[in-house]
C-alpha cells in the first residue's frame, strides 16, 4: 500500500480490535446484537473515514517538501574496486562531481554495485560528462547510465 494509506489501515485496525475482544479462545462481539454491532462499527467508520480521508488524500497529493525533493536527472549504476558502503559509494560520486552535480543514493544491485541518482544542479544536457568523469576516476570498475535495453 501506498505510505499515505497505511495510516488509515492502522486506524481502521484498532476500529477493528477495539469492537471485538479475546474470550475463550473465540471472537465474540462486545455489542449485544449483531445488527446493533454491524451499525455501530459502520458509523464509527464513517465518522472515522471522514475525519481522516480528507487529510489523508491531500497529503498524498501534495509534492515530497525536503533537500530530496529535487527530481533526479539520471539514474546511474557504479561498480566500486573495492566492496564499499552506501555511503562511501555516494561521497566518492559527490567528491569526483563536485558541485557539478547533487548525488543520492538509491540501492545497493547485486554483484556490489550500487544505483545512484544525479540530482541537481546537473542538467540532463550535462549526463554523459558526468558520467565520463565518474569513469575516469579510479573509485569504479563501471560506471553505466541505467536504462532500458532494446531488443531489435
Amino acid at each position: 500500500a501506498p505510505h499515505c494509506v497505511r495510516p488509515l489501515g492502522a486506524a481502521v485496525h484498532r476500529l477493528a480490535e477495539e469492537c471485538v475482544e479475546r474470550r475463550g479462545g473465540t471472537l465474540r462481539s462486545r455489542f449485544p446484537a449483531p445488527e446493533e454491532s454491524l451499525k455501530v462499527v459502520l458509523n464509527r467508520l464513517h465518522v472515522l473515514l471522514v475525519a481522516t480521508g480528507l487529510p489523508i488524500l491531500t497529503a498524498c497529493a501534495a509534492p515530497p517538501a525536503g533537500p530530496d525533493a529535487a527530481l533526479p536527472i539520471a539514474a546511474v549504476i557504479v561498480k566500486p574496486r573495492a566492496a564499499a558502503a552506501a555511503d562511501d559509494v555516494t561521497r566518492t560520486a559527490q567528491d569526483r562531481l563536485g558541485r557539478d552535480a547533487g548525488v543520492r543514493y538509491v540501492r545497493p544491485l547485486a554483484g556490489g554495485a550500487h544505483m545512484l541518482y544525479l540530482m541537481a544542479p546537473a542538467k540532463r544536457e550535462q549526463v554523459p560528462a558526468l558520467i565520463e568523469r565518474l569513469r575516469a576516476s579510479d573509485a569504479f570498475q563501471y560506471v553505466e547510465l541505467d536504462s532500458m535495453m532494446k531488443v531489435q
